[in-house]
């Protein structure tokens, strides 16, 4: 099970502790040089790093590494980012980060980033150094991380190399002169430049002086022709300087000593630095962002032209490409802020890229929920204290109350029988001579109350109101109202509405219970979905579906849902009758391909595409809604075994109980009947299309596609025999036993991999049944279909090639199939 991001921060302190304490070994402690466990703080917004490719001769014309089709074991293709600080703790709790030494630097666990810079070595290695946050001290300082195979498609992290006891560290630059290597950190409150020369590259640093007496940040020192510069950025006009302005120097050393350039500070466009200095065609290029105060611009790119009394800068054109991806959870979704470029030990460019994550955004419809629920409370709340005071009117104490205050009269009036009153009236006229005082007391009340201006009684009925009050002290000689009074006067709720009273309160409370309900259902679909790294990588996939003009209103909201979920890198639309939707019809975070089919047939779906960006594919039907969260966890789960249909909806394809033969078709609830499944079907599952697509469309397979396309089904099933016929011959070359779920073969030999993998979904709602158009419709006829494949199928074959699995035993709650017009759902 995997660790939370707090399970983390916990282990990585418990671990970072014990590395420190074994570092110590007999060496006397100083409350300077202590290592505390402070929690590590990760949060979605934090920087990670990406890396963008330029080829040989472009440093300035940069491509994503999504778009590379660089591949792995375990992602189909690799994608950015490609380092953030929670993977650098991961790794370091795992065992598989830097772990002291004399060939690492300082175990530490980390949990902020920020400002890489790249550096190639004579000897062919890659390096990346950065500032990290170490958790323990609550210091910034520089740590590293290497590219093992100098692609720069993969980091593993190397530990803190060079930190302050006293000031945090930031925005590294290196340089190489001499045969040595000199890093130039940016120290907090220094008001100099201070430069280390390596002990032991990367890892042991120096001091080696004081380059400029000047508070530059930003600084980076390079070579060009017979002199060296170093350029940065400092403080300029405005409050508090926030016009930065750029600073130059040269010397015939880069160790100084250093003289200002004659133009002294520039106050020049992009001034701020946003990456270290480069150079490229002759010409020294820097990277800056106009910044005001905190606010800053783009990412920009400047070539300098330096000479002995002239500095000027003029932009040159950097291409990014244009923003593929505009998902709010993605890596980037907040922007770039600091751009590293260099070159690989092949001569290839590369740049290494700071960005952050936007904060995730509450949900309209979430608000919206919470809103009905309070409405449909205070509703209940208000039934029920009426009620409450309805009942306590009764009592002569609270009756009293209640007439001294303007609403209290209102309520005594709305609980008040209009016909108990009208007989109160006629009887207290007509009082005898025998009456006791208080009686008459109170039709004295009552006449004064005629003589009362007509806006005093109208307020509350005052005279019936009046004789409630003095039958509260009227009565007998112990001080009790007579029998006669207290049954004239008693306050009755009427019986309607005392039935409105209570419909209304069971209504409210029916009424917040069912909005509650709704709002526990949504709940996964209002969390901000986040992509998952695998083996410390990530991926992306193709979202495709299969669909035609009578289903575009369906369509619209499929893309609109799924195009939010971080890791999809395209929709791609397989249409296949009438005419093609426009790009403005989808509102959409990721691009949005329309493939245009000469027939409509569902083999259309697995038809082998050039033009397909990602090789792992997601195949999902557009009336099936699924949170994005259960998304990214399956991605995550398939691509540890990517010859794998990894999906949500099972069958178990198995001859008649007791027969033989050809499988025959049974629905979901089979499924958990009997405990176990061999189908995954198509329309929700991953698979790897560069494998299964082309012999889904082999030779072999056509006269079972002529068969689906006579049926029009079955396509879902020809592919899990496609899949578990490959699976089946790849165990028998490899040697590999019978297919089972984990274990070994016979013979002690390992267990091939089996072909199918049922994902349990947080929530699935398929609406397919109210859509009004699709071929499941009518059970009966689809599943007569469906045996009927099976059948052929089979014999096409030679066998039946699935594979039977066990549904796990911790899978949990199986779906509801009983909600009817809904086919099988998971609501909780």
């Amino acid at each position: 099970m995997e660790l939370g991001r707090k399970g983390w921060a916990l282990a990585a302190c418990l671990l970072q502790a014990c590395l420190v304490a074994a570092a110590a070994g007999s060496a006397p402690s100083t409350p300077d040089s202590e290592e505390t466990c402070k929690p590590c703080y990760f949060t979605q917004g934090a920087a990670s790093f990406g890396v963008l490719y330029g080829g040989e001769e472009r440093p300035l014309k940069l491509r994503p590494l999504d778009l590379l089709h660089v591949e792995s074991a375990t992602a189909l293709p690799l994608a950015n980012p490609v380092l953030t600080a929670l993977e650098l703790t991961e790794r370091l709790t795992s065992g598989g980060g830097s772990s002291g030494g004399t060939s690492m630097g300082r175990a530490a666990a980390v949990d902020a980033i920020s400002h890489p810079t790249l550096a190639t070595t004579p000897d062919g290695r890659l390096l990346m150094f950065f500032a990290a946050h170490a958790c323990g001290r609550d210091r910034w300082g520089i740590a590293a991380a290497e590219s093992p195979d100098g692609s720069g498609t993969t980091w593993r992290g190397l530990g803190m190399v060079l930190e302050d006891e006293g000031a945090d560290m930031h925005a590294p630059s290196l340089f190489h002169h001499d045969g040595s290597w000199f890093l130039v950190p940016e120290v907090a409150g220094q008001r100099e430049v201070c430069v280390f020369k390596a002990t032991s590259f990367p890892f042991g640093w120096e001091p080696a002086g004081v380059l400029v007496e000047q508070p530059l940040a930003g600084v980076s020192v390079v070579q060009h022709g017979e002199l060296w510069w170093l350029l940065g950025h400092k403080p300029g006009a405005g409050q508090g300087g926030q016009d930065r302005v750029l600073a130059a120097f040269r010397a015939q050393s880069p160790l100084g000593p250093w003289t200002e350039h004659p133009n002294r500070s520039l106050a020049a466009e992009a001034s701020t630095a946003a990456g270290s200095v480069f150079a490229w065609n002759g010409a020294i290029h820097r990277l800056g962002r106009s910044c005001r105060g905190t606010a800053c611009g783009e990412v920009q790119a400047m070539q300098v032209l330096l000479s002995g009394d002239s500095i000027e800068q003029s932009p040159v054109q950097l291409e990014l490409g244009r923003s593929l991806w505009r998902q709010r959870a993605g890596w980037d979704s907040a922007g770039w802020t600091h751009l590293a470029i260099g070159q690989r030990p092949d001569g290839a460019w590369l740049a290494v890229v700071e960005a952050s994550q936007l904060p995730p955004a509450t949900p309209a419809l979430s608000q919206q929920l919470q809103a009905a629920i309070g409405v449909f409370r205070t509703l209940a709340l208000l039934c029920i204290a009426l009620l409450v005071l309805s009942g306590a009117a009764r009592v002569p104490a609270v009756r009293s109350l209640l007439l001294k205050q303007q609403w209290g009269q209102l309520l005594l009036r709305w609980t008040a029988d209009p016909g108990s009153h009208k007989l109160a009236k006629a009887e207290d006229s007509q009082l005898p001579a025998w009456a006791p005082p208080s009686a008459r007391g109170a039709l004295d009340g009552a006449n004064v109350a005629k003589q009362m201006p007509s806006s005093a009684r109208q307020r509350g009925s005052t005279g019936n109101l009046l004789r409630s009050l003095s039958s509260c002290g009227g009565g007998g000689s112990r001080g009790q109202p007579s029998a006669r009074s207290s049954g004239a006067l008693r306050l009755r709720l009427p019986p309607w509405r005392l039935v409105l009273a209570m419909v209304t309160l069971v209504l409210a409370l029916l009424a917040a219970g069912a909005t509650r309900r709704v709002q526990q259902i949504a709940q996964p679909f209002f969390v901000q979905p986040q992509a998952i790294a695998v083996e410390g990588q990530w991926s992306r996939f193709t979202l495709m579906v299969m669909s035609y003009s009578a289903r575009l209103h369906e369509l619209q909201w499929y893309v609109s849902h799924y195009s939010q979920c971080p890791s999809v890198g395209e929709i791609l639309v397989v249409w296949n009758k009438g005419p093609p939707p426009e790009a403005a019809a989808f509102l959409s975070d990721v691009p949005v391909r329309v493939r245009l089919e000469a027939t409509n047939s569902m083999n259309n779906r697995f038809r082998p595409d050039p033009d397909i960006k990602y090789r792992s594919v997601l195949s999902l039907d557009d009336d099936i809604l699924i949170p994005c969260t259960t998304i990214e966890s399956t991605f995550a789960r398939w691509r540890t075994a990517p010859q794998q249909l990894a999906g949500y909806y099972p069958r178990l394809l198995v001859p008649p109980e007791g027969g033989s033969g050809a499988p025959v078709y049974q629905f979901e609830e089979f499924v958990f009947q009997q405990g176990a499944y061999n189908t995954i079907l198509a329309g929700a599952a991953f698979m790897d299309s560069a494998t299964f697509f082309p012999l889904y469309f082999s030779s072999s397979t056509a006269p079972a596609r002529a068969l689906v396309d006579e049926v029009f089904n079955c396509d879902d099933l020809l592919l899990n025999f496609v899949v578990a016929n490959w699976t089946a011959g790849q165990a028998k070359a490899t040697g590999a036993g019978p297919a089972a779920a984990g274990g070994t073969g016979e013979g002690g030999a390992s267990a091939m991999m089996p072909p199918v993998q049922l994902v349990r979904p947080e929530r699935r709602i398929d609406i397919s049944r109210l859509s009004g158009v699709g071929i499941s419709h009518n059970p009966a006829r689809f599943k007569a279909a469906a045996d009927r494949c099976l059948a052929e199928f089979s014999q096409l074959f030679g066998g039946c090639p699935l594979v039977l699995r066990q549904v796990d035993p911790h899978y949990g709650r199986p779906p509801n199939c009983h909600l009817w017009p809904l086919d099988c759902v998971y609501l909780q």
